[in-house]
């Protein structure tokens, strides 16, 4: 069973490396763009992938910030608990 600050580095992990579809999505995005270059077209990875939002600078220092603080509390954590 996951406890609570296993999840929340869970989701913290995700941000940074997220897997699953979207990731998939990101790989196949991928290699459409590049089958479409190969053919003279001009795409991004982006162009394929059906639910892309992107992620502004503040969204991504804001998941940094929250990886961060995750390790710092679980090395207090573990010294202090």
């Amino acid at each position: 069973m996951v406890n609570a600050a296993e999840l929340a580095e869970l989701d913290a992990l995700y941000e940074i490396d997220p897997w699953g579809e979207e990731r998939a999505d990101l790989r196949m995005g991928i290699l459409a763009s590049t089958v479409t270059a190969s053919k003279g077209g001009n795409s991004k990875p982006s162009d394929f992938m059906p639910y892309y939002e992107k992620k502004t600078a503040e969204d991504v220092n804001q998941t940094h910030l929250k990886a961060k603080w995750l390790g710092i509390s679980k090395r207090w954590n573990r010294n202090h608990g």
